[in-house]
């Protein structure tokens, strides 16, 4: 049976991670707030205050019996305190360990840490929801040793590991690729963790403020299925802030530049490659509710060129009232007025029919279990449409790869 493409529901401050996203499932509903009666809930307070008494003489004894407890327990040392076990300690530490501010790239162009032309690279590594159980998807540890390689190639000098905890299972998802890559032998101080995103556009904004001084390159790692929307996602984004900075800096005296123009960091998308299974039974597309890293390569890739295709991305750059959410709070970007944003989201579009049709035949999860299949997709991922396709065929690509 050909799978559906439900709607997603959709979550509070999950902006992004279009269900599909692998940096997180995020399209959930609002719940609305229960109205009341306040002026009934005041009488019930009024007659309990009533019943209970006057409230500062309770609330002195009740000081006094937590004074006298304190004292007792200090004095005869009746409780002790066994101290945090190893792994709370760690995880205490890791809460209460604050990001080095200092070390944050500053605002002003002249300050700017990028390095326009420059060789210097950084590696970039969009987050994945973990599973349930906060151990990292197959698709998280695949992108984590892509950037190992751009490390071992002498391409980048630091790694930028990107997302929060959309999912919500406890743990970030740059903690986890952290220790993914740490596990694989990447030293600790050439990894920068970002962890306050939840959305790719998050991840863009930022990571703008953590770009190693002299960079002039940033490699952009992602998933197949997710490339197309994240570059456009981040170009987009990148611009909007170029143009942000410009128009606030041009008329200072400290900005002897005389393009006034903001150092610009060159993109290099490197997609990843996802296992490709042809175990049907093995997904849970046709269930809403499941993890998304149940659902099949081909849902995903699906879910990818409708969310460009409906214009859903460039609607929720900006937020209500042109989309349901907002991608970054409270940054509205309107792609349309981006110079290079007719060209970029052409290119996304082309991209994203590219890798839905050669993945519609990935009907398992991308992850290793199952019949193999050969991997269909050629990498890098064409900027140019299918023979006989354009930007308008999009929902003909969908309903094509549903009825196989």
């Amino acid at each position: 049976m050909p799978f559906q493409l439900e709607e997603e529901e959709r979550q509070p401050l999950t902006a992004e991670h279009d269900a599909d996203d692998p940096f997180r499932p995020q399209r959930n509903g609002f719940r609305g707030f229960e109205e009341v009666e306040l002026s009934s809930e005041r009488l019930l307070y009024e007659e309990r205050a009533a019943r209970r008494g006057n409230p500062f003489i309770r609330s002195t004894l009740l000081a006094g019996v937590m004074l006298l407890g304190v004292v007792c327990i200090v004095t005869f040392g009746r409780v002790a305190y066994p101290g945090p076990t190893p792994k709370t300690a760690r995880d205490l530490a890791a809460v209460v360990k604050l990001p080095n501010w200092n070390a944050s790239a500053k605002l002003p162009p002249w300050l700017s840490p990028i390095e326009e032309g420059s060789s210097q690279g950084v590696a970039v590594v969009l987050g994945q929801s973990l599973k349930p159980d906060g151990s990292p998807p197959e698709v998280l540890v695949r992108r984590a040793a892509a950037a190992k390689s751009l490390l071992d190639d002498g391409k980048v000098t630091k790694v930028i590991v990107c997302g929060g905890d959309p999912a919500g299972v406890g743990r970030t998802e740059a903690s986890k690729m952290k220790e993914v890559l740490v596990d694989a032998g990447v030293a600790e101080d050439v990894i920068i963790m970002e962890s306050q995103s939840t959305t790719t556009a998050e991840n863009a904004w930022f990571v703008l403020r953590w770009i190693p001084q002299g960079t002039g390159q940033l490699y952009l790692i992602t998933s197949d299925f997710h490339m197309a929307r994240a570059a456009f996602i981040f170009s987009s984004t990148f611009n909007y802030f170029y143009q942000m900075v410009e128009d606030s800096y041009r008329d200072q005296p400290a900005w002897k530049s005389k393009t006034k123009r903001y150092p610009r960091l060159t993109i290099h998308q490197v997609p990843v490659e996802s296992f490709c299974g042809a175990d049907a039974s093995l997904n849970q597309d046709d269930d809403p509710e499941a993890d998304i890293n149940m659902k099949s390569l081909r849902f995903r890739a699906m879910k990818s060129l409708k969310f460009l295709g409906s214009d859903e991305v460039a609607n929720d750059m900006y937020g209500p009232p042109k989309g349901q959410i907002m991608y970054i709070w409270p940054i509205q970007i309107d792609t349309s007025k981006d110079p290079e944003g007719p060209k970029n989201f052409r290119a996304a579009m082309a991209q994203a029919t590219n890798v839905a049709q050669a993945l519609c035949q990935c009907v398992a999860p991308p992850q290793e279990g199952g019949a193999p299949l050969a991997y269909p997709l050629l990498l890098p991922i064409s900027t140019q449409f299918p023979p006989g396709k354009t930007a308008e065929d999009w929902q003909e690509v969908i309903q094509t790869c549903q009825a196989q």
